[in-house]
């Protein structure tokens, strides 16, 4: 079979049809992960992921990327599946600042907040918002859901939490007063107040 020059085509047009090859490839579009084989053993599952399949699903699902140095070396020797390892490597991944790209990835799908500028709230009727609460809104909810994961805090916090995330501007929102400056930071709400958990965020 001729090449694409030997076919008369320019060098940028061969390296073109060559690169559009590559970008519509499902090996490179998609993770084409393995079963685990004899010579690494599964568990009951008979679907069960390989130790290298296993790392690239949890760095792409905890840090958006792909597996560190640490986790390919486990892959290879086979002790990533260790339960007691596994455990050690996911609270790790969760302690890396890569780990910002799950909270708001999450964080955007489940709770909508990639959508926060779908909508404007009227300026007439509302004129005290504007980009600075909302960039406050969002950042509560992404701090509260990291606090909840690094924590690991009971899932009700979720929905009923002693403590939020506020700057000025939006404890000024909330009426919650004795918060000062622009950075965001743990306030401890009081008994009474109904601002705990999610459900309640200005952002959701």
């Amino acid at each position: 079979m001729k090449t694409w020059l030997e076919q008369n085509y320019s060098f940028e047009q061969a390296m073109r049809v060559g690169l559009r090859a590559v970008l519509v490839s499902p090996s490179f579009l998609f993770l084409r992960e393995k079963p685990a084989t004899a010579s690494a053993p599964a568990t009951p599952n008979a679907t069960a992921l390989d130790d290298f399949a296993l790392a690239s699903r949890l760095s792409y699902f905890l840090w958006s990327s792909m597996p560190d140095e640490p986790l390919f070396k486990l892959a290879e020797a086979r002790k990533l599946r260790e339960p007691g390892e596994l455990r050690v490597q996911v609270e790790r991944m969760l302690r890396d600042p890569k780990a910002k790209a799950f909270t708001e990835n999450f964080t955007g799908q489940w709770l909508s907040l990639r959508a926060i500028d779908a909508t404007s709230p009227d300026r007439t009727l509302y004129p005290e918002y504007d980009d600075i609460l909302k960039v406050a809104m969002v950042k509560e909810t992404l701090l509260f859901f990291e606090e909840v994961l690094k924590n690991d805090l009971s899932l009700t916090s979720f929905v009923a939490s002693d403590v939020t995330f506020l700057n000025a501007r939006l404890a000024r929102h909330y009426g919650i007063p004795r918060v000062e400056g622009t950075e965001m930071r743990k306030v401890a709400l009081l008994p009474a107040s109904h601002r705990g958990g999610v459900l309640t965020m200005a952002a959701c």
